[in-house]
C-alpha cells in the first residue's frame, strides 16, 4: 500500500510502523525500538530551506538503511524523527546499535548545492557542509510499554528529557 510509505525517503511512515509493532505484540513477541531525532533540523531548515532539508532527511535515511542488522526495520515517524525497530533485540545489543548511528551520523558530512546565488572568492559557487548529530532513545517491548502507543511515548519523553539534561548528540533509555 503506498499510504504505508514516506514518499521523500520511500521507507516506512508511521502507518507502517503501527501495523508491524502491533503484529509483534500480538504475536507475543519481543522487541527493541530506536528512536532516532535530528538535532538542529528546524535551524537547518529556516537557513538553508527545505528542500536542502529534504535532501538531508534522504542522505540521513540512506545512511541509517546501511547500518540496519538484516531483521532490522526503518521508518520516518515524523519530519527530522525516524524509528528502527530490532525484533527479538536485548536492552544492551539496542544501545549498542543507537550509539553506531549516532556515531555514524556524526562522522557524515552532508554536502549540498546553494540554491541562492552565492560565489566563494574563487569564483566557484558555494557548497554547503553541515555536520549531522541526533539524538536517540531506546525502549523494549513489554518492559516499557504495553501497547505500540506507549511505547512510543515513552521512547519521545525519555530523549526530550536526557537531552534537556545532557545535551545533543546522546542516547538516551527508557526508566523503568
Amino acid at each position: 500500500m503506498s499510504n504505508c510509505f514516506d514518499r521523500l525517503t520511500g521507507i516506512g511512515n508511521r502507518i507502517a510502523l503501527q501495523q508491524c509493532m502491533t503484529d509483534l505484540i500480538e504475536e507475543a513477541k519481543a522487541f527493541a525500538i530506536v528512536f532516532i531525532d535530528i538535532d538542529s533540523f528546524a535551524y537547518f531548515n529556516d537557513r538553508y530551506g527545505h528542500d536542502q532539508g529534504d535532501a538531508l532527511l534522504g542522505q540521513l535515511a540512506v545512511l541509517i538503511l546501511q547500518q540496519l542488522p538484516a531483521e532490522a526495520q526503518l521508518f520516518r515517524t515524523g519530519g527530522d524523527e525516524f524509528l528502527v525497530l530490532l525484533p527479538n533485540t536485548p536492552l544492551a545489543d539496542a544501545i549498542t546499535f543507537g550509539d553506531r548511528i549516532r556515531m555514524a551520523i556524526a562522522q557524515h558530512c552532508c554536502h549540498f548545492p546553494m540554491q541562492r546565488l552565492e560565489f566563494a572568492p574563487d569564483g566557484r559557487s558555494k557548497e554547503i557542509e553541515f555536520l549531522p548529530t541526533v539524538s536517540c532513545s531506546v525502549g523494549l517491548y513489554p518492559e516499557h510499554g504495553q501497547d505500540w502507543m506507549s511505547l512510543m511515548q515513552a521512547v519521545d519523553e525519555a530523549m526530550y528529557k536526557h537531552r534537556t539534561q545532557f545535551g545533543r548528540n546522546q542516547v538516551a533509555v527508557v526508566e523503568g
